[in-house]
């Protein structure tokens, strides 16, 4: 909250014809200034003191991220999707685990189905009408369930049992190779993926804190919104630390043109 003297000093100078501050912090600090010529004075919407759920007037959420929407782009999930990992690390932890489910159980069943084309194709669900010399492709293959485990222990590695691949059907073999290296990519990815969000320093910013108050005050002549900012942690400071703050107001340009966001 702004002392009352700093509000006479923001309307006597003429600041900013609007300036909208919105800090991540751990309290919310939302303070809009106006001195057009239709309204002379600090809006606050709701009260500054008595506001509790300020979240539909923040143009920037606590976290960090602009409350803005991108509209009349054509073709915009294409984009995302033309760079998935970074989809990917900034989806929440549910979705990326939902994500990674629904792609092991495609692969196993996508792999369980070419396995059991190629033992159809090789007649191994017939035996009984064909010779008895003929060697199966996978022995003791019996129903799709059997093929379907078949297929998620060779994409894990986790050991075949009592089934075993001939040498004598090149299609299986084949298979095998395609289906072992496409389990290793999928794993390294996967493995990446979660590596990444685990390492990324998204969470650290929570031990920073934000002063309760912000106050307008002359440093070198010139007026300046102060506020502080502190790491809670004492053995592991950050390093090289850069601190942002963006004014978004009302611009008019020099052609005309009104800008109702713009930022700075």
């Amino acid at each position: 909250m702004i002392a009352d003297r700093f509000k006479e000093e923001l309307l006597k100078n003429k600041i900013l014809p609007t300036l909208l501050l919105a800090m991540e912090a751990n309290n919310d600090l939302t303070l809009t200034v106006t001195t057009d010529k239709n309204s002379t004075g600090i809006e606050d919407p709701g009260g500054l003191r008595n506001r509790k759920s300020p979240q539909n007037l923040r143009c920037i959420s606590k976290e960090g991220s602009i409350k803005f929407r991108i509209k009349n782009a054509d073709g915009i999930h294409r984009w995302f999707f033309e760079d998935i990992l970074t989809s990917l690390l900034d989806l929440k932890w549910r979705w990326t685990l939902f994500i990674f489910c629904l792609i092991y159980f495609g692969t196993w069943l996508l792999f369980a189905l070419f396995w059991l084309s190629i033992l159809y194709l090789n007649g191994d669900f017939t035996q009984g009408t064909s010779s008895p010399d003929r060697v199966p492709c996978i022995d003791k293959i019996k129903s799709f369930g059997a093929v379907f485990l078949f297929s998620v222990e060779t994409q894990h590695t986790t050991g075949y049992g009592h089934y075993q691949i001939s040498d004598e059907c090149p299609a299986a073999i084949i298979l095998l190779c395609i289906q072992s290296i496409v389990g290793v990519l999928l794993e390294g990815v996967c493995v990446g993926v979660v590596f990444i969000k685990v390492t990324r320093a998204k969470k650290r910013r929570a031990t920073l804190i934000f002063s309760k108050k912000a106050v307008v005050s002359t440093r070198d002549g010139k007026r300046c919104l102060m506020f502080r900012v502190g790491d809670v942690r004492t053995k592991s400071h950050l390093v090289h630390t850069q601190v942002q703050a963006r004014v978004i107001r009302r611009r008019t340009t020099d052609e005309g043109e009104i800008i109702q966001y713009d930022q700075q």
